[in-house]
This record gives C-alpha cells, structure tokens and sequence, in this order.
C-alpha cells in the first residue's frame, strides 16, 4: 500500500509522466515530507475547485515549504495568485517554478497572462512564444498570445492567432452540419453570424455584418434579446433571438462567430471602420427628465466576477469630484447591482437615475441620443456610444483590455471615443481630474455657444473701447 502511494506521489509530482523531475526519496522522512506535500496539493485542487481561493494560497505555500523543489507548487501558487488578481506574486512564483522546470509550457503561458495583466505586453508576448515553441498546438497559448498581439496593434497576426479560441460546445453542437466560414465565397449563399463572449465583443464587431451582407445572399444575425432591437437598424441583416427560429430561414450554407469578422475582413489599424454603424430603433423611447445645461450620463461599474473585472470598476465615491462639476446635470446609465451605490454612497441627489427605463441596448441607446457626453468605465455602454458617434470618455486601468491598444487617447474603432488612463495601477484620481478639467472646457464652450445665440447682437470680446485699443496697436 505505501508502495503504492509512494509511486503515485512520484508520480503525480513529477508532471504526470515526466521521469526524472524529481529524484526518488532516500530516507522515509523524506518519503513522508513527499507524501505530505501531494496531500496537501490535492487539497488544495479541491478548495480551489470550489473558489476558496485564499484556502487553496494557504495550502499550497505549506506544501511548497514542505517539497520546495517541485515546480507543480510554485505553479499552483502562481495560478491562485493570478485568480486573486495578486499578478506580481503570480510572476514571482513562476519566476521560482521555470528555474525547476524551464520548459513548462502552462507555467509560460501563466507567467505571460500575468505579465500580461500588469501591463508588461512584450514580455507577456515571448513568454507566450516560449510556450508555443513547446506545444505549437496549445489554443490556449494562441488565444493568450492573440490578446498581446492585438494589444501591440498588430491586427492582422492577432485576428489571426484569435481564430484558435475555444467556443461554447453547446453553441457548436446547435450548429453542427452548417460549414464554418473559412472566406470562400459567399455570392447568393445564407450566412449566419452568431454572437459569442461579452455584449461588448458583439457590439464591437457587428460593425461588419453590412459589410458581409454585400457579399452573400442573406445574412442572419443570431443574438440575445438584449441585442435584438438595436442590431435590427443594421442595413441588409435579419436578426433571430434563439436557435429555434434558425429552422424558419430555410438552408443556412455558413456560419461565423462575430469575433471572426476582423480577421476574415483583414483588419488593420489603418482599415478599421470608424463610421457609426448603429442607431435608435423605431419605437424605443427613453423619457428624459427636463434639465437645463450640460447633459452627461455616467457608468462606474460593469461585471465584477472576476478580480481582473474590478479593476475596471471605479467606485462611485471616487467620482464625487467629477459629478459636481459645475453647469453638468448627470444621468445614471448604470444597470445591475451597482444601481444600489447611488443610495449607499449617498448620491442619489446628484443624479437622474434612468436604469428603471433601461430594459435593453435599444432602450440604452434612446438614452444616450438624448446626452451631450457619456463618461463610463471600459464597458458594453462604451461600445455603444461608440458605434452611434456619441462623444464618449471611456476611464481605463492601467494594463487597459487589448481594444483600447497601448499609451493611446484616441480609438481607432471609434472616432467619437477620448481615453483616459490610469498612470500606473490603482490610481483613479488621476485620468478623473484630468475629465474634470475637459469636462469643465466643455461645459463653458457650450455656455458660450449658447449666450451667442440668445443674444446674437451682444457685443463681443474686441467689440468696444478695449478691442479698440487692441485692433490699434495691431
């Protein structure tokens, strides 16, 4: 029996089938300090399986202290920390994990999520390669490296390394026996485009369903309901909100994930399309409380499940300086459980709050047509401003998601975008004084605009005795 574990303690602690990772125990102390530490990495799998990922931190440093020359702990350590949203420790312990083990292509690619997540894109992006040069197959690395690449601004090989993502099964298993769309020609055949990831991703890359509807016969676009409405504004498409209605459109030739279109398009930097491609549909209709001055609405927070998707969300207290900007009247475009913040903080005074009329994007987009500005985190609202022409100022963490590029202020995916960006993490305070201040711009720029125009005949800034003065000495 303790053969028999032994051997499987060897076993599992050598990377499953890698002989030689580690030598067998001399003594039986040493046999037991082994024993000890598989016992406590499979513990430590099992609490982390059920997302008590500070209890598996715990259990796997003992057991790193335990057996500190078994690279499989330093990369657990490494992957729990990444979780936690703790990436400098994630690359420490790998850092200790690839000295044990330099050719391990999984703790490569988490040291390069890692770096990746700190804001390090060309580092992230060789250790990806590393990777890939060990398990040239790995769809995981590709997928990881497709996020550098792009975040570098190179659009053609990161579309291209994009294309190895995994899908949802389930979504593949509705649509199996339909040809995927690999660019063959589409001259009078049915494509069907399918959503996939965040609301944001269809948002972004629905910009080219007109475009694929001029090469094909017909063009689908499947969607959830919260899409439905504003996608039908798109010219030459027909939109379905379930697999089951697939089965009234007749023969479907080809299907693509909407994440593809870039790629099967050639997308570059310079070929983006940077036109507004959606609008308020016929019959949605937000009612607008009346407010004189400066309209702008706001959204601090999108999905929080994860500790990488908090950094993105600002805390609405944070943004107390900027919503009492003189001259500005704020409309809460903010859904979901983070509604709950204007009455926690205090600060429902200082707002219209208009997510009771917010039922879907088409609802969000009568909204946002009746504002003069929208400032938001990194969220679909971004997106949607975006892809209507609304002036938007998207607030964006330091190692900001790869569509937003490196270092820029400006979007090449939409024109009406301005960026403003943490200077290193954690700091809000900076990129939100920095609206402030343009916001304050703005608001006088339309206050003159507006004094201009109700009084056309008032004199102006050389009319009179000085601007006499300055004309002469011209």
């Amino acid at each position: 029996m303790i053969a028999e574990v032994q051997h499987n303690v060897l076993s599992v602690l050598g990377i499953l089938g890698q002989p030689g990772k580690i030598r067998r125990p001399a003594r039986f102390a040493d046999r037991l300090k082994v024993l000890a530490a598989y016992v406590l990495y499979r513990v430590g799998q099992w609490v982390y399986g059920r997302g008590w990922l500070w209890l598996a931190r715990l259990t796997w440093r003992r057991a790193s202290q335990i057996a500190p020359h078994v690279s499989e702990l330093h990369h657990a350590l490494a992957a729990v920390s990444h979780t936690e949203g703790h990436d400098l420790a994630a690359v420490a312990h790998t850092t200790t994990g690839l000295m044990l083990n330099p050719r391990d292509a999984s703790m490569l690619h988490t040291r390069g999520t890692a770096l990746y997540h700190l804001g390090e894109t060309g580092a992230a992006l060789a250790c990806f390669r590393k990777a890939l040069a060990l398990q040239p197959d790995s769809r995981t690395c590709l997928s990881a490296a497709a996020f550098a690449l792009l975040r570098a601004g190179d659009c053609p090989a990161g579309f291209a390394a994009y294309e190895a993502r995994q899908y949802d099964p389930a979504v593949l298993l509705r649509l199996s026996g339909i040809p995927h769309w690999t660019g063959d020609d589409l001259n009078g055949k049915t494509v069907l485009v399918w959503t996939e990831q965040g609301y944001g991703d269809a948002l972004q890359f629905i910009r080219y369903a007109p475009l694929l509807a001029q090469r094909a016969g017909r063009v689908f676009v499947l969607c959830p309901p919260a899409l439905a409405r504003l996608f039908r504004t798109l010219p030459g498409v027909t939109v379905v909100q379930t697999y089951d209605a697939l089965g009234n459109v007749g023969q479907i030739d080809r299907h693509v994930p909407v994440g593809s279109l870039p790629y099967h398009f050639g997308t570059t930097l310079e070929t983006i399309l940077t036109e507004a491609y959606l609008s308020v549909p016929s019959g949605a209709h937000v009612t607008m409380p009346k407010a004189d001055g400066f309209k702008a609405g706001l959204v601090w927070s999108g999905q929080v499940n994860t500790a990488h998707e908090r950094r993105r969300a600002i805390p609405l207290e944070t943004l107390s300086p900027l919503v009492r900007t003189s001259g500005t009247k704020w409309f809460s475009l903010q859904v979901g459980p983070a509604v709950q913040d204007l009455r926690r903080y205090g600060m429902t005074g200082l707002f219209h709050n208009l997510s009771p009329q917010l039922q879907d994007f088409a609802d969000t987009a009568s909204a946002l047509s009746q504002l003069d500005l929208v400032v938001t985190v990194d969220t679909a609202v971004a997106h949607l401003a975006g892809s209507m022409g609304k002036p938007v100022w998207i607030l964006l963490p330091y190692a900001a998601d790869w569509r937003w590029f490196e270092g820029r202020t400006d979007s090449p995916w939409y024109r009406s975008a301005r960026l403003f960006r943490q200077p290193w993490p954690g700091n809000w305070a900076g990129p939100i004084m920095a609206i402030r201040g343009a916001l304050a711009e703005e608001v006088t720029a339309r206050q003159r605009v507006t004094s201009s125009a109700e009084h056309p005949f008032a004199p102006g800034p050389l009319d009179g005795p000085e601007g006499d003065r300055l004309h002469t000495a011209a």
